[in-house]
């Protein structure tokens, strides 16, 4: 075989293999702000937000999932809940055919105050309470947005395949 050849065949083999894995999937949430306030902590400009991680990209169907083998944190507009405070919590998901979420019921709960939210659900929307100053918002739910993470494998494979164009390009044009 000619370098050539094997520079092709290499070139190719990287290629192949460049496709991209992913090490972990973010759904993030994006709440609508507040309509209804009470107490001082929250205004109507604040929202709840946050994200959760997990190791694979949710599949088609329902899933629950204890609050405690998760990566997640979300922010009221006053409070953090995440996965060092929590003390108690859910997840209810259900995704479609496609991976994106359609119905979703979560609840977080700290020693100062407690977050939740509710799609597809009796009552849907967004709540939080602060129970130092008993104050609390409500909203209409807000939206998922999904982001799945490269393993780091996959960004050297990428680096390689890059270096390899233009290793192959700087060949042909030298010649």
């Amino acid at each position: 075989m000619t370098k050539r050849t094997l520079s092709a065949l290499a070139f190719a083999l990287v290629l192949a293999y460049s496709i991209p894995a992913f090490a972990d999937t973010t759904y993030t949430y994006t709440g609508d702000n507040y309509s209804f306030v009470y107490g001082s902590e929250y205004t109507t400009a604040d929202a709840l937000g946050g994200f959760v991680t997990f190791a694979n990209p949710l599949a088609p169907g329902d899933f629950t999932f204890s609050y405690a083998s998760l990566l997640f944190s979300f922010y009221d507009g006053a409070h953090t809940i995440d996965s060092t405070n929590a003390t108690s919590g859910f997840l209810f998901f259900s995704v479609n055919s496609v991976g994106a979420i359609t119905e979703w019921a979560f609840a977080f709960a700290s020693p100062d105050s407690s977050i939740g939210s509710c799609e597809g659900c009796f009552l849907s929307g967004d709540a939080v309470y602060a129970g130092g100053t008993h104050s609390g918002a409500f909203a209409t739910p807000g939206t998922w947005q999904v982001t799945a993470v490269p393993e780091p494998s996959a960004i050297l494979m990428l680096g390689m395949t890059a270096l390899g164009l233009v290793g192959t390009l700087r060949r042909r044009f030298a010649a």
